[in-house]
Parts: structure tokens; C-alpha cells; sequence
């Protein structure tokens, strides 16, 4: 009897073993993921949807952890290839106005970007993303432009102003059957800059 407790205890702490290796490659390969324009969008996103003050810490961890991790791979490409790399990776959180985060969260469009922490003077490389729900199935639409650097660039909001004012076809193209109720939402001197 004692040598079948011990064959099950064996395998218990081999069936723990292979579970914590497991959880070790799942959790690198979700750091990873958060490292990349649309895993550290979903990452500030999660933060944004938290339910509870102490999820919000883990997330807000795991984010951090991601963008020192995107900037040390940003200094590592630079330092390996020079200047001519793409700039290190932040996210967007949706901002201050209510109307403007009821559609980002309801809409599901996230965004990141890019920089270049040492040429601050440099235009900034804007992603958003937005997920999609057709007949069961969710694809991504994805928008990159550029905000110079004079412009603000804090926010969602910040960065779907700056589209809608320097390429509003680009616009309408992402956000397709909502353009109108989020342009509506954008601040009135965005409106006013697109009118004709």
C-alpha cells in the first residue's frame, strides 16, 4: 500500500512539475506578447476593465513590466543596428472623456505607439486596433500613422483627434460603421480643424 502512496505522490509532483514549467513558458510567452503594439494596447485595456483594485495592481505590474521590456529590446536594437530602428513601445489608455472611453471600450479599439525616448523632436508612430466581431469570429483592423512630435499624444483620444485632423479618410476607413458617433464624441476644435 505505502509503495502505491509513494508512486502516487511521485507522480503528482512530476504531473506539478511539468504544470509549473508550463505555467513558466505560458507566462514568458504572454510577456512577449505584451511587448508587441497590440499586446501592450490589450494589456493597458485589461487595466482599464479591471474589477477590482487588486487586479488592477497585478495588471498595472505586468504593464510595466512590459514597457521597461520594450524599451530595453528598443535599446538593444539600437545599439545593435543604430538609429534606424523603430522606437520604443507605449500604450494608450482611453483618457479622460467618458463619451470618447464608452466607445473605445464598447468598440474595442486600443492603440499604442511608438517613440524615440533620445529624439524627442521625432513624430511619433501611432497603432490603432480595433477587434471585431462577424458571424462568431473576431478579426483585427489595424490604422498606423504618425503625430508630430508638437501635437499631444497622451491618449486614445489624442491619437483618433490626430487622425481625424490630419487623415480623416484614414479614419472613417478604421472605425467603418461608427465614424460618425465617434467623430461627434472628438473635441469641438477637432471637428472644427476637418470642416470645409
Amino acid at each position: 500500500m505505502s509503495d502505491t502512496v509513494d508512486e502516487l505522490l511521485q507522480q503528482l509532483d512530476a504531473a506539478q512539475q511539468r504544470l509549473d514549467a508550463a505555467q513558466r513558458v505560458r507566462d514568458l510567452r504572454w510577456a512577449q506578447h505584451r511587448a508587441t503594439n497590440d499586446g501592450i494596447a490589450e494589456s493597458m485595456r485589461a487595466i482599464e476593465l479591471a474589477a477590482t483594485t487588486t487586479q488592477r495592481r497585478k495588471l498595472t505590474r505586468l504593464h510595466v513590466a512590459a514597457e521597461h521590456t520594450a524599451l530595453a529590446e528598443y535599446d538593444t536594437r539600437r545599439t545593435r543596428w543604430g538609429d534606424n530602428v523603430t522606437g520604443a513601445l507605449r500604450a494608450l489608455p482611453c483618457g479622460a472623456d467618458p463619451t470618447l472611453t464608452t466607445l473605445f471600450i464598447t468598440h474595442k479599439i486600443m492603440g499604442s505607439y511608438r517613440f524615440y525616448p533620445d529624439r524627442p523632436d521625432t513624430p511619433r508612430t501611432v497603432t490603432l486596433l480595433r477587434h471585431i466581431r462577424t458571424d462568431g469570429a473576431i478579426s483585427r483592423s489595424r490604422r498606423r500613422f504618425r503625430v508630430p512630435a508638437d501635437q499631444p499624444l497622451t491618449s486614445l483620444a489624442d491619437a483618433v483627434t490626430a487622425l481625424h485632423t490630419l487623415h480623416p479618410e484614414r479614419l472613417r476607413a478604421f472605425a467603418d460603421d461608427i465614424t460618425d458617433t465617434l467623430i461627434a464624441a472628438l473635441p469641438v476644435a477637432a471637428n472644427a480643424d476637418s470642416c470645409p
